[in-house]
């Protein structure tokens, strides 16, 4: 059995051949010891969340609880006087190492406000509970009114955790590598330094320009790679299942539930009939190029941030992070996940059907 570049050998029982599930269960987490540590994330100048803030800051300082509360620097600058003496921040030098320091995440907000605590955390991830003060709310299960009881429980009791996965993405610039050779390995991809971290998707579009995106995309399996397909659209979607109900969906992608252990190749509005989206297993690497004969240049971003020009000869080399997001379930990630699709999408909403006659 080989991945990516590891490979074990093992003697099938009975001489058949069989397997297991590949897709992640409900996963369990029960502390060691209480967490002491806690960051709570809001939206800067945001009234509603700042009075949901207030209470769950207090909350958590207070007996049997007594955690210290962290905050980023630019929501501690807004915080009164008495708030700002009972809660810490970090300083830009510490900022690499804040995963070492914070036990859990705790999120005020909606999507847009979780997507922002993966941005946070490159690397390993705290476990993370939202609280849904935004608008569609899809990955913020906890009904805000709920704090207390649920933060009670999940530091007694511990959690069921949804596994998160991400998108690393790393850009190489037409005649380097991470190496400093003019053509990399496909070997090298592992040891590319990250310049995006996704949770829902990676995009490479044609940004300000009219003219269609022009892409060489290929795919590598840690031990060859081969050419996958060429784009021309208006862009190219490599999302995860978390980001399978945002801009992959908007763009015709499949839904993929959270557990499924996959990348989702997505087109934007592609100049063909026959470019449809395909799912695709997550030990593959994607490398995708401008190539050089390519019309105008292409931009990426990650999770719609960090913006970034590609010019000819540039490309992005995409992978699932060996790091994912730990979500707290409210019930289990099936159930939450169901209830997020039927109740935020409407997902195949309808009437019930009348019968053809009374009933009995």
């Amino acid at each position: 059995i080989r991945n990516e570049n590891k490979g074990e050998t093992f003697k099938p029982k009975e001489k058949t051949i069989r397997t297991i599930h590949q897709s992640t269960m409900d996963v369990k987490m029960i502390w060691r010891s209480p967490p002491r540590n806690v960051l709570v994330v809001k939206k800067p100048n945001d009234p509603e969340s700042y009075s949901l803030f207030v209470d769950v800051t207090a909350w958590l300082r207070e007996e049997p609880q007594c955690m210290n509360v962290i905050v980023e620097p630019l929501v501690h600058k807004e915080l009164v006087s008495e708030l700002k003496a009972v809660t810490h921040t970090w300083q830009e030098s510490q900022f690499d190492m804040l995963h070492k320091s914070v036990d859990m995440v705790v999120c005020l907000g909606g999507d847009g406000t979780v997507i922002w605590v993966s941005n946070m955390f490159k690397g390993p991830c705290p476990p993370c509970i939202a609280f849904a003060t935004g608008s569609l709310g899809f990955n913020t299960p906890f009904p805000a009114s709920t704090f207390r009881h649920a933060l009670r429980r999940f530091i007694s009791e511990g959690a069921v955790l949804s596994l998160r996965s991400r998108v690393n993405a790393a850009i190489i610039r037409c005649g380097e590598d991470a190496n400093g050779c003019d053509k990399p390995a496909e070997s090298d991809y592992a040891d590319l330094p990250t310049a995006m971290v996704a949770l829902n998707e990676i995009v490479i579009d044609k940004g300000p320009q009219h003219q269609l995106t022009n892409l060489v995309v290929r795919c590598h399996d840690g031990t060859s790679g081969s050419l996958l397909t060429r784009v021309m659209a208006d862009g190219l979607i490599i999302g995860t299942p978390t980001g399978s109900t945002a801009y992959s969906l908007a763009a015709g992608g499949p839904i993929v539930h959270p557990s499924v252990p996959a990348m989702l190749f997505t087109p934007i509005c592609p100049h063909t009939l026959s470019f449809r989206p395909m799912i695709l297993p997550d030990h593959v690497t994607l490398s995708v190029e401008v190539p050089m004969e390519s019309r105008a240049t292409a931009w990426a971003a990650g999770d719609g941030k960090h913006r970034t020009e590609l010019r000819r000869g540039d490309r992005v080399v995409c992978r699932v992070s060996p790091f994912p997001l730990p979500f707290v379930c409210e019930s289990s990630e099936r159930g939450d996940w169901l209830a997020a699709c039927t109740k935020s999408l409407s997902w195949n909403s309808r009437k019930e059907q009348k019968p053809h006659g009374p009933s009995l």
